[in-house]
């Protein structure tokens, strides 16, 4: 992700804004007279957003002895 260049005034006018973007991953250079002064970075970086599984992630797995595979993967994809 690359970092959005801002000004040191528009850091304060609009500090709440960019802290919600930095809470979300954004990052941010700060410049003082056109020339950088600091960045800011989220200190944890963000959670991963949970990923829905589709039938085609389930082809590359292989599973042996397992009876009724085919229900059993139709419980968990679909009743859950």
């Amino acid at each position: 992700m690359q970092a959005k260049i801002i000004g040191v005034k528009e850091l304060i006018q609009n500090l709440k804004t960019i802290y919600k973007k930095v809470d979300q991953g954004d990052e941010f250079i700060v410049v003082k007279n056109s020339k950088p002064a600091f960045r800011i970075v989220p200190a944890i970086k963000p959670a991963i957003k949970e990923r829905k599984y589709t039938l085609k992630d389930f082809k590359k797995l292989q599973f042996s002895g397992i009876e009724n595979l085919s229900e059993n993967i139709d419980k968990v994809v679909y009743l859950s």
